[in-house]
Order: structure tokens, then sequence, then C-alpha cells
């Protein structure tokens, strides 16, 4: 049993919440959203953050908080105490296989999203040596000049690594919660203030068009697949994440307003990293396309931004992204949290044996991603880059199938009274009512939802 990880609720909200909101939002919405014509993805991805990411961020912290051990555990636990089919479930051990590709997912995504909190640490070293003079920097220039250095980018990606395995190792509190009380606000409001510089820009007007005006006859069948897909990833559901931070939560505090503020607060937080990219690339008219459009654009917000007595622009950039490498910090750390707790739970591992295990391996896999644009440029997977066959292939197939799993688990082999237990609060009365609509999305339209997406995905590949 895991004990409470938390001094205080507002240190565990911080932790979840930077969690899901980082490099999800930042750097992979701008380039999903320009891959599928703005608004035709931005308005079924608000959509489905409600109907399918909440129901399902609820139903991790449920499984977590139910049975205080990560999502192999819990799952493991579940099955013996499952109203359906018992036998048969344990007997393949399917819930359970359920849980392992949970923590597979976290250790493939924790070694490509390394790679890119290593160009993040890049860019952050480049703006704080130019601050002192040091170096000049050139804006959207370093991430070319980082591009050919693949060298660099696995140095990059193993420094990342070791400060992920180190934080875990030293426990979830200890790692992240003193540093993002302070942190997570002043990112906040260094990105409202960045949003409202970019919408002065000319074409900001044009920007708001493309993001909330949609022509859903540009919606093409891999759309909802994509959106399924970052939903998942943006509030990192099927990771067995949210699991890990459920089996920490405080006795005190109630699943549903924890899912609820963390799901508007990533899905608003995604809108506004729509407002501060789009009125810059559609303003500078930026050439960059998927994973570099970010790195493209916010220098060259950067070295717009200045003040009549200083310039301040390489300033900003210093300070936002700090912010943005903690708030990754903190996702790569739930990432490797998951698995980490899995061999600390299940087989006995010291939390400092288990992080340098699952640190290793996930390095080795980040290897290839992080060779993707320099020495392995040539090699494609399914006509894709290596990063890019690893985001689609993590994002777009496994994370749906193992959300749908979880969902199947809880909604129908978890007893209803423990349920209601869990999700309703006697102060709110409304949670009773809440409980019939979170059982029959859970139950019905998520499961149908994720089903109808993997189909069209199926049939898209196999189509083309």
């Amino acid at each position: 049993m895991r004990k409470t990880a938390w001094s205080t609720r507002y240190g565990y909200y911080l932790v979840i919440v930077a969690s899901a909101f980082s490099l999800g939002n930042l750097w992979r919405f701008p380039f999903v959203v320009e891959a599928n014509d703005g608004a035709s993805f931005v308005i079924p991805y608000i959509f489905s953050a409600l109907i399918l990411g909440l129901p399902l961020v609820i139903t991790e912290i449920i499984l977590g908080k139910a049975y205080k051990q990560s999502v192999i555990g819990a799952l493991d636990q579940l099955t013996r105490e499952s109203m359906l089919a018992p036998r048969l479930l344990k007997r393949t051990h399917l819930w359970v296989w359920i849980g392992r590709f949970a923590n597979y997912a976290s250790v493939l995504l924790l070694a490509y999203y390394a790679v890119i909190c290593g160009w993040v640490l890049y860019f952050l070293g480049m703006y704080a040596a130019s601050v002192f003079g040091v170096t000049e920097t050139e804006g959207p220039e370093l991430l070319n000049n980082l591009a050919t250095q693949g060298y660099t980018q696995v140095g990059l990606t193993f420094v990342h690594i070791l400060i992920t395995a180190v934080a875990v190792s030293k426990g979830l509190r200890e790692g992240i919660e003193k540093s993002l009380g302070w942190l997570m606000p002043l990112f906040f409001a260094l990105i409202i203030f960045l949003v409202i510089r970019s919408l002065m820009l000319p074409s900001a007007s044009d920007a708001i068009r493309y993001l909330f005006y949609p022509n859903f006859s540009d919606i093409s069948s891999g759309t909802l697949t994509q959106v399924i897909g970052h939903v998942c990833f943006t509030l990192s559901i099927g990771m067995g994440t949210i699991a890990v931070f459920g089996s920490s939560l405080r006795e005190d505090s109630r699943v549903t307003p924890v899912s609820f503020w963390m799901v508007v607060l990533d899905t608003a937080m995604s809108l506004c990293v729509g407002l501060l990219i789009f009125p810059l690339v559609f303003t500078l008219k930026t050439h960059a396309t998927g994973p570099s459009l970010m790195f493209d654009a916010l220098p060259r917000l950067f070295d717009q931004v200045q003040c009549e007595s200083f310039g301040c622009g390489k300033l900003i950039g210093v300070a936002f992204l700090l912010c943005l490498y903690i708030a990754a910090l903190a996702s790569s750390i739930g990432l490797l949290e998951a698995s980490v707790s899995n061999l600390v739970d299940r087989h006995k591992f010291t939390r400092p044996r288990a992080a340098r295990r699952m640190g290793f391996i996930a390095f080795g896999i980040a290897i290839l991603p992080a060779l993707s644009s320099s020495v392995l440029k040539d090699i494609k997977i399914l006509k894709m880059p290596i990063l890019t066959f690893f985001d689609t292939f993590v994002v777009n197939w496994i994370l749906p199938l193992v959300a749908l799993g979880i969902a199947l688990a809880v909604g129908y082999g978890m007893k209803t009274e423990q349920k209601k237990n869990l999700f309703i609060d006697p102060n709110q009365p409304e949670t009773i009512a809440l409980f019939g609509d979170w059982q029959f999305l859970i139950r019905w339209v998520v499961p149908l939802f994720i089903l109808f997406a993997v189909i069209v995905n199926v049939w898209g590949v196999f189509k083309n």
C-alpha cells in the first residue's frame, strides 16, 4: 500500500496539472492542429476532452485511489475481485496485460519525449548564454543547427533522463512538489503575457478564425484518431501516470474536482498555446511544420518582445524556457514513476534501483529518435521519420487501446458501491447524479467512441 506522497492538496494539484500541461500542450498541440486544418481539429478536441478525457481521468484516479498501487498492481487486484467473469480474467490475465501495456507506453513515451526535452535544454542554454553575451541566439536557426548534431541530441537526452531518474529515486514529493509551487504560477503568467503580445500581431484575427471557425468538410478519416490520441497524451491517460497519482491522493480529497480542474485547465492552456503560436505563424509566415513548429515560432516571438528601457526578449525567453523545462520534467517524472512504482510495488525493488533500471531502458530506446534527424535521417518507418513514428504509434494506437481496457475494467469489473464511495462527495449532492452519468459514459460512450476511432484508423492504414 502506498502512503500519501503530498504534503498539501495544493502541491498535489500543481503536480498533476504540471504532469498533464507541458510539452503536450506547447509542443505537440500546435503541430497536430496545423496538420489537421486548425478548427477542424480544435472543436472536436474540446468536445472530446470533456466527453472522453474527463471520464477517463476520473476512471484512472479511482483505480489508483481504490488499490493504492501502480496500474499493474491495481488491475491485478481488480481482476481478483472482479464482478465480470473472474475465472476467465484470472486465467488470461487480460486486465493485467492492459496494465503492462500502459507501462510499455510510459517507457516509449519517455524515450522520445526526452529527446524533445533535450531540445528545450539546448534552447535554454543558448538563450541563457546570450543574456551574458557569451553567444548570440539566431532564433529559429537554433533548431536547424541542433538537427544536424545527432550526438549532441543523444547527450542532451541522457542528461534529461538522468535528472528524471534522480528525481524519481528520491520520491515524488522531494523531486518536484516544492519547485512547482512557485514556478508553475510564473509559467502561466508568462504564457498569458506572451498570448497577449502575440494577439497584437497583424494576422491575429486570421489565426483566431483558423482556430475556432471550422470547415467540417476538411475533417479526414484520421482526424478523429488524432483527436482521441492527443486527448490521451495531453491528459496523461493510458500511461499509468494518473493511476499512480491517484494512489497517492489524500484521503480527504475527492476524485471529481481534481479531475475536472485538471481537464479544464489543460484544455484552456492548449487553446492559449494556439493563440500564442498561430498569430506568429500567420504574421511571420514560418515555414516549419511538424515537431519543429513550436521551436521555430517561439524564438520569433521572443525576438519581437521589446521594452522601451531595455530589450527583455532574451530574459523572457530564459524564464519561459526554464519554466517549460521544469513542467516537462514533471511530466517525465510522472512517466518514469509509472514503471518504477510497478517494480517497487510488485517486485520489491528499491526506488533508486528501479529508477536506474527503467532510466537505462528508456535511454537505450531514446537513442533512435535522438538520431532521427541526423545519422538516421534516411531511415523511415511507414514513410515517417523515427521520431514521428514513435509519436504516431504510441499516441494514436497504444494510448487509446489502453484507455479502452482501463475503462472496461473499472466500468464493468469494479463493484458499483466501491466506485460510489470514491466518486460521490457527501457535501456535494450533485455528485450523486453525476455518478450515473460518468458510469454510462465509461461503460458505453467512451468504449464505442474509441473502438470507432480504432476501426477508422485501421481502415485508413489498409486503404493507403
